[in-house]
């Protein structure tokens, strides 16, 4: 069970069902907590994640998380399986409140190798990107589907209708047989923060730690195309998400004076970079 508050006060409670199969379940309390709406089915007819593993639990589970300015957008996360030895996440969301929901679609790229997706992370920052981390194993080329695991973010810049490639944000791979009961449990999920912090227990040191990774790690302040360098296009480009007339531009990238929002401000931040002249907040040689 997760539990998402929303903007307008609205308590969002979502859980796996197993009474009415492998289904994903949702109530809404408009008073905090006092009362709550009939459950509504947020997804199902998906099979849920099998774990060839001892060291984390089985985790179809869902994961919920609103909108920061928008009440009426709700996302829902979860790992299932795909068949072949596959699991992928997957993400629904609602644009009224949790009244429907759309149809699923996958936060992970696609291999011809099976790969093994646990522990999804939900996020979703004050400009609406949503981020989804996760567990993978896709670098254990000579265990495939069975040990060694890194940590990769996708982020959606359309609020969910999409996902762009997944970043991978862990450095190292990590051998769940480090940890401290020799690989029986890794735990029971990792994290991620609205604005795209990745934490994850990682065994590079030989033991279990706790490390932490922001996605979009390799964004280039202001380069709104990220075609790696910051035009006049990228400017205008700024501008125009500050007017609501394009959501091409990422709040990782246009975001400059980093207040939470894209604003004008920040396109004539990003024109004056792109012309070489002086810029502050995080365009500047922080960054």
């Amino acid at each position: 069970m997760r539990v998402a508050r929303s903007l307008d006060g609205g308590v969002h409670v979502v859980w796996y069902d197993e009474n009415q199969g492998a289904t994903h379940v949702m109530r809404r309390s408009g008073d905090g907590g006092a009362t709550f709406a009939a459950a509504r089915v947020v997804a199902s007819g998906f099979a849920p994640s099998r774990s060839p593993f001892p060291f984390f639990t089985w985790a179809s589970y869902p994961l919920v998380a609103t909108d920061p300015a928008d009440p009426r957008r709700l996302y829902v996360a979860w790992s299932a399986d795909s068949g072949s030895d596959q699991t992928d996440v997957f993400l629904t969301r609602s644009i009224d409140g949790g009244a429907t929901w759309g149809l699923p679609i996958r936060a992970n790229d696609v291999s011809a190798v099976p790969r093994h997706v646990f522990f999804p992370a939900l996020g979703v920052d004050a400009g609406g990107t949503v981020r989804i981390a996760w567990g993978e194993d896709r670098f254990d080329l000579a265990n495939a589907g069975t040990l060694p695991y890194d940590v990769f973010v996708a982020a959606s810049g359309d609020r969910g209708a999409s996902f762009a490639t997944p970043e991978r944000v862990s450095t190292v791979s990590s051998d769940p047989r480090s940890e401290p009961i020799g690989g029986n449990f890794l735990g029971d999920g990792f994290a991620l923060s609205a604005s795209g912090v990745a934490l994850w227990t990682d065994t590079r040191n030989g033991n279990a730690d706790i490390f932490a990774a922001a996605a979009d790690g390799g964004a280039v302040c202001g380069d709104a195309d990220r075609n790696g360098a910051v035009t006049v296009t990228d400017g205008v480009q700024t501008l125009r998400a500050a007017a609501e007339l394009s959501s091409a531009c990422e709040l990782a990238t246009c975001d400059v004076d980093a207040n939470g929002r894209i604003t004008v401000a920040d396109g004539v931040s990003v024109l004056r970079k792109a012309a070489d002249l002086p810029v502050g907040g995080t365009c500047g040689p922080a960054r």
